[in-house]
């Protein structure tokens, strides 16, 4: 019977030879917002694209006719962003005077098709860099023959002290480019991995894995650049959960969902923003290896 079974089911499988076509949703376009700005004098950008569809490799379309603006809630002093290329808005700030007031409450407004979508962010403290040094890294046992010097760089910073926590994104860069994969996004709570309860004592050191740069390896000659940038706390959790779904995947794989956003969606549309809009103080330090 069982044997007989099994043929019956075969011969089902096996007369299935029409193609079966599955009509996948493709889902709702959104206005993307890429907005991480930071107090340093370098030219600061906000990314606006439209998304593309699920399951397309097409890149977004930039967003040709925005108005972009930055209003300092303090002073009531507004910057605007002017497209330089598609789909990127850019201001650069005077080389003396940074753009950034520490604890202050910044605006974002940004105007399409006459809607007008909103996010807020105060700028908050960084961290402290003592300094960023390197060691050599010895042979492996699949490389015992290497002869060529390689290193590894690890960052020394002291978190500051005071009622609140403090979230960090740990940026690093081997000469001029700046590690980017999803791996590379290094975050911290208080320079550890989870908070560090109230002190009013000397500064807490920063503590591994975030001091160990990403783990990356360095040459003879090239420069090992650290950058922290402050986040606030719903930040952290937004790049935290981005970092988790983009690498999301294999036997254990959870199921996906709707990553938060800061931006706020006007009523009077149907084009729902998505991304986030964050002001940074930034420390930097550097060094050159031999």
């Amino acid at each position: 019977m069982k044997q007989l079974i099994s043929f019956l089911l075969l011969g089902v499988l096996l007369a299935c030879e029409d193609p079966v076509q599955v009509k996948l949703d493709k889902g709702a376009t959104l206005l993307v917002v890429d907005a991480f700005i930071n107090n340093t004098a370098t030219t600061q950008r906000i990314r606006l694209s439209f998304s593309s569809p699920f399951f397309s490799d097409q890149k977004n379309t930039p967003v040709l006719n925005a108005q972009v603006l930055i209003r300092n809630e303090k002073t009531g002093a507004v910057v605007p962003f002017i497209m330089q290329t598609q789909g990127e808005y850019t201001y650069t700030p005077d080389a003396t005077q940074p753009f950034g007031d520490l604890n202050a409450l910044y605006s974002l407004e940004i105007t399409h098709n006459s809607n007008l979508y909103k996010a807020q962010a105060v700028l908050r403290r960084s961290a402290g860099i003592d300094s960023v040094n390197f060691e050599v890294i010895p042979p492996s046992f699949s490389q015992p023959t290497l002869t060529t010097k390689r290193y590894a760089c690890r960052l020394w910073a002291k978190d500051s002290t005071g009622l609140l926590n403090d979230y960090y994104w740990i940026k690093t860069r081997r000469n001029d480019t700046l590690f980017q994969d999803v791996s590379d996004i290094n975050l911290s709570i208080d320079g550890t991995n989870g908070e560090v309860p109230l002190a009013f004592g000397p500064p807490n050191a920063f503590t591994p894995p975030s001091v160990f740069l990403a783990f990356k390896t360095y040459y003879p000659k090239d420069r090992c650049h650290v950058e922290i940038h402050s986040i606030s706390k719903d930040c952290y959790l937004f790049l935290l959960q981005a970092r988790n779904q983009i690498s999301n995947g294999g036997l254990f794989a959870q199921t996906p969902e709707n990553v938060r956003t800061n931006i706020i969606t006007p009523k009077t549309t149907n084009l729902k923003a998505v991304g986030w809009f964050n002001m940074a103080a930034v420390t930097t330090s550097s060094i050159q290896i031999p």
